[in-house]
């Protein structure tokens, strides 16, 4: 069944501890669907704003900056995102965000989940 979810009728992600004690800055994340596919996270990073700690997943992100630009590191590797642009994530890869501008960033990712192998 289709749904419409409004970003204001979603809460806000509760980071865990240990992100926390790693640093993360002005990190904002609403995940705006989830079912046992897929993931749609909404983000807002604000000026040198950053993820925390590198991260691994299970499963493949695809990430799509909306606005402003961001720095990705893959497994030691920048990139940098800018609006407009996306980037992919394979499974398993370390990477970290971090945003080194004035602006607020807006991004949407999407990770698929129990992917059949």
């Amino acid at each position: 069944m289709a749904k419409v979810i409004p970003l204001k009728d979603v809460s806000e992600v509760v980071h865990p501890d240990w992100l926390q004690k790693a640093g993360i800055r002005d990190f904002r994340e609403w995940i705006m669907s989830a079912d046992d596919t897929m993931m749609v996270v909404y983000a807002s990073i604000g000026p040198h704003g950053n993820s925390g700690a590198p991260v691994r997943h299970d499963h493949e992100e695809a990430a799509f900056v909306i606005s402003g630009e961001l720095n990705y590191v893959v497994e030691g590797e920048e990139f940098n995102v800018k609006a407009n642009t996306s980037i992919f994530i394979p499974e398993g890869e370390e990477h970290f965000i971090r945003n080194d501008t004035d602006d607020t960033v807006t991004r949407l990712s999407i990770h698929t989940l129990n992917k059949t192998k």
